[in-house]
């Protein structure tokens, strides 16, 4: 990355990026190696004529000696984390401390390449980190959660912000965006089935019934994700919504022909006549749909072949679902009614 690169940093954050590592890999293996920066922004903007600054005013330069003390000592302690493979720091380019700005100054200029370091308005400075977390969620964030601990215990000078940016970091926030959002799509996408069954049933119970096996197999689906270690993409994090939008339907048809074969004969015989003729034709259309999203994971692309897979077994589990616990569902409400209906009885 080029210095004209680095000056189009935002400079109220700290980034972090990953660097191009140059060194020979290895046939056996080939780690994702990724690089963090760390900005160490001042908090006001500095005035070119101060050259002095009181012993116990804020950093206006971030030059300071004591902010390339504080930059020495977070990369010895960052040298120590298990998760760090190098680290380099504006301070590697002083051979001792500086005692005052001005010794800072002038080490600066007279060190080739030390420029590289630092904000062309002298407002940030930058520590490279680099580390093979790959893609590796969890580690991204115990990465990140290390390394701001580390910089609150390397003695922060006053009015120094730290911050972390780059792939890691930016992965570890869409993730979180992802959990988030895919948390508020289900969540509305249930209350708006539920309420369009309601209107449709006209019964609250009905439509709870309807809605409970569909419940059932999305925990099942999503409890086989984290197991099978499927992880949550861009492309499933919006699962949950489209397997209930998919999966409702088998629902709704099995109880609608339940509902009308009860007419005729006793509640056991309807499950039976129901799950023989509309539980069949249902099943039929569900392993068509399985097989249609199966396909996807001979993709290869691997973000369309998770999304096959979690599509696939989501509808097979919801179909599961509704052919097995749905009887069960209706024979336990009808229990429930029948000794609500003699308790009522009785008091009278």
């Amino acid at each position: 990355t080029n210095n004209n690169s680095r000056r189009r940093n935002n400079k109220n954050r700290v980034r972090i990026r990953p660097l191009q590592n140059g060194s020979t890999r290895s046939t056996n293996h080939n780690p994702k190696q990724q690089s963090i920066r760390q900005l160490l922004h001042r908090r006001h903007i500095p005035n070119p004529n101060i050259t002095e600054q009181k012993e116990n005013s804020e950093i206006i330069d971030i030059r300071d000696p004591k902010v390339i003390e504080f930059t020495k000592q977070l990369a010895q302690n960052l040298r120590k984390e298990k998760l760090v493979s190098a680290v380099s720091s504006p301070s590697d380019i002083f051979q001792d401390s500086p005692e005052t700005l001005e010794d800072s100054i002038d080490t600066i200029k007279q060190t080739p390449g030390a420029q590289q370091f630092f904000g062309q308005a002298y407002d940030w400075t930058i520590l490279l980190v680099e580390s093979d977390v790959g893609n590796d969620e969890s580690k991204i964030r115990e990465l990140n959660e290390k390394i701001e601990e580390i910089a609150l215990e390397s003695g922060k000078p006053v009015g120094v912000k730290t911050t972390i940016t780059g792939t890691p970091s930016l992965m570890a926030i869409m993730f979180n965006f992802l959990i988030n959002d895919s948390m508020f799509t289900l969540v509305a996408a249930a209350v708006m089935i539920f309420i369009l069954l309601i209107l449709i049933e006209r019964s609250f119970k009905r439509s709870f019934m309807i809605m409970l096996p569909l419940l059932f197999g999305l925990a099942w689906t999503i409890g086989a994700l984290g197991w099978l270690e499927i992880p949550i993409t861009i492309a499933t994090a919006g699962l949950s919504a489209m397997l209930l939008g998919l999966g409702v339907e088998y629902s709704i048809f099995l109880f609608s022909r339940y509902s009308e074969e009860l007419e005729k004969m006793t509640s056991k015989k309807a499950i039976e006549k129901a799950l023989a003729t509309t539980g069949a034709s249902t099943v039929s259309s569900g392993l068509t749909t399985v097989i249609g999203f199966g396909a996807l994971t001979l993709s290869a692309f691997p973000m369309l072949a998770d999304m096959g897979a979690s599509l696939a077994m989501g509808i097979a589990f919801i179909l599961f679902s509704v052919m097995f616990t749905t009887p069960i569902i209706i024979r336990l409400e009808e229990k429930f009614s029948r000794a609500r209906k003699d308790a009522g009885n009785g008091k009278k």
